[in-house]
């Protein structure tokens, strides 16, 4: 009788494990989707963040283009105006840039 009862608990043991095991397929295929679509996220972002940055460059050109010469010299003379005026361009083309509300 007590080998009866051992053979039912390995058996419902067995059958738990296998129930588990089909359980951890299904949450590695969920994950695996899962991940998949985060790629899938990153790389739309990724050209977003590309495109964005693309624009900017050309707004930021436009506006170095139509410098006068001689701020020119003077910010490849000073070094420490170049970062100024880096400043103020990137603020100015980020107000150029900002979406309407």
């Amino acid at each position: 009788m007590n080998t009866n009862i051992l053979t039912d608990k390995l058996t419902e043991v067995r059958d738990d494990l296998k129930i588990s095991a089909d359980d951890l397929k299904k949450v590695k295929d969920d994950i695996r989707q899962l991940a998949d679509r985060l790629e899938d996220t990153r790389k739309g972002a990724e050209r977003e963040v590309n495109r964005f940055v693309k624009q900017y460059d050309r707004k930021v050109q436009d506006i170095a283009s139509k410098m006068p010469d001689s701020l020119r010299q003077r910010i490849a003379r000073y070094p420490g105006a170049a970062l100024v005026t880096a400043l103020i361009v990137m603020f100015v083309a980020g107000i150029l840039l900002r979406p309407g509300r």
